[in-house]
Parts: C-alpha cells; structure tokens; sequence
C-alpha cells in the first residue's frame, strides 16, 4: 500500500453510496447504475465504511457524498455517516435538494452542492448559507443558459455557480462550440468560473479529444463506487479498490502546460 502524504493538498473524492434518486435526468452520469439493487442501509453505510477507510490511508482527502441522492436517506444513516465523517472540518453533499428537512441541511459541517436540474424554469434561484448552486448545460439546453445567468446576477456575485458541460450523455454532449459559448456567457454576466474559460481555452486548439489525449495531469476528482467497491478517477480507469495505487493515478495541482488547476 502507497505511504500516505499529508503535505499533499486534499485530493477530492467523491463517494458514491447507492443508486436511489427521484429524478431521472437524462444526462446523469449514474444512469448506467440502475440495475442494480438496493441496499439496506446498514450495506449502505459498512460498504462506505470500507472504502473511506481504504481511501484514508493512501491519502489526505477532500469528502463529497453522492447518491443517487443523499436527502432521501433515512435519519439513521445520514447520522452514521455523519458520525464517521466528525474529524472533518467540512464535508460536501452533491444533492438536487429534494428534502430540505435532510439532517444534511441541520449538519454546520456540510455543505451542499446543489445540482438544480430544473433551471431550465428561468426563476430567481434561492440558496442557503452553505449551498452552492451547479447546472450541467447540454447541447439542447444552452440557448437558455444566457437568461439564467441574467436573472441570477446576485447570486453570481454573492456566491458563483458552478456550471458544467454535459458529457458521457451521447447526443445531449455539449459541443466545443458550446463550451466556448458557456465560457463567454460567464464573462458576460461576472459568473466566473475561471477553469471553464481555460477549457474553453484549450478546445479552441483542438477539441474534446485532443484535450483529454493532452491534459493528464489536471488536479483529479476520485470517483469512489462504495456498490462496486471500484475507484474511477477522472481519467476513466477504472480499478477495484484494493488495486487502487496513488502514483498511477494522483492529481498534479496544474496540468502540464501551467494553466488549468482542473479541468472539470
């Protein structure tokens, strides 16, 4: 097992606990998990056990819980894992904000990540003290993108949000022309989100494929299957968690051209 370096920054590492959720967005990334049985919560909660425990030990890491989605968990386990995660300072929650009333938002160490999937609604968007609003833009979707932006002026500047392409979703894919079009709207309307106008930056020179084939060495999310017991970093590779090594696949802080910090 790899040393674990803790003048290291923390890697963030995201834990994918189960597969329940009340959406069925067509670009979900975890839509390939649907068949798939549900666990109790006691497997929930042993399976994250082990693999936050494996984790640890290889190094100093940054908590995000994934779902499906963590509010419709029951109180009893949110408060286990709460339990477990009470040495962090602070721990993200990806959630589409289903249930209000989740422990998660009664929590003072977490914080949400709120992945509104109804934005195209064009509405003021409210968030509380520790929530953090993210939309995925598809290539259908982007003419809306501009007067979401225009509306949520405010909460652009008291916050940001963050605002991703759609990938991995076939002809839904934002397009690089798309990208480069996300990029120039976050300028426009002071939302910015400086590593996007970098990506941008770099499809401009040569597209998607020619960015992933160039950009290794960007800062890595660690995707952590907690049903598969599998760790995906954002490279793709796949590995079961007893083979997961750190110097295959850590993160550097910049790419190999010095500009980006992620990608992603």
């Amino acid at each position: 097992m790899s040393v674990r370096d803790d003048s290291c920054f923390a890697q963030r590492t995201t834990f994918i606990l189960n597969k329940k959720c009340d959406k069925h967005c067509p670009f979900c990334v975890q839509n390939d998990m649907k068949g798939m049985k549900d666990l109790s919560d006691d497997e929930i909660f042993s399976n994250f056990n082990k693999c936050i425990d494996h984790i640890e030990g290889l190094a100093r890491i940054q908590v995000q819980i994934m779902g499906g989605e963590p509010t419709l968990w029951s109180d009893v386990l949110v408060w286990k894992i709460q339990q477990r995660l009470r040495d962090y300072d602070r721990y993200l929650v990806f959630t589409n904000g289903s249930n209000k009333d989740s422990l998660w938002y009664k929590d003072e160490k977490a914080y949400t990540l709120w992945h509104i999937t109804d934005w195209e609604d064009i509405r003021v968007i409210k968030c509380a003290e520790r929530e953090h609003p993210k939309i995925v833009v598809t290539h259908d979707n982007i003419g809306k993108l501009e007067e979401f932006l225009t509306v949520n002026t405010k909460l652009n500047q008291r916050t940001g949000i963050t605002i991703s392409p759609c990938v991995k979703a076939g002809k839904l894919d934002a397009t690089p022309e798309d990208i480069i079009r996300i990029a120039e709207l976050q300028v426009k309307t002071g939302s910015l989100y400086k590593n996007m106008v970098l990506f941008a930056d770099c499809m401009k020179k040569g597209g998607l494929d020619s960015w992933r084939k160039s950009c290794r060495q960007f800062e890595t999310t660690w995707n952590v299957d907690c049903q598969t017991m599998t760790v995906c970093p954002c490279c793709g590779n796949n590995v079961k968690l007893d083979s997961f090594r750190l110097e295959d696949f850590y993160g550097q802080k910049q790419s190999s051209c010095g500009d980006c910090i992620y990608a992603l």
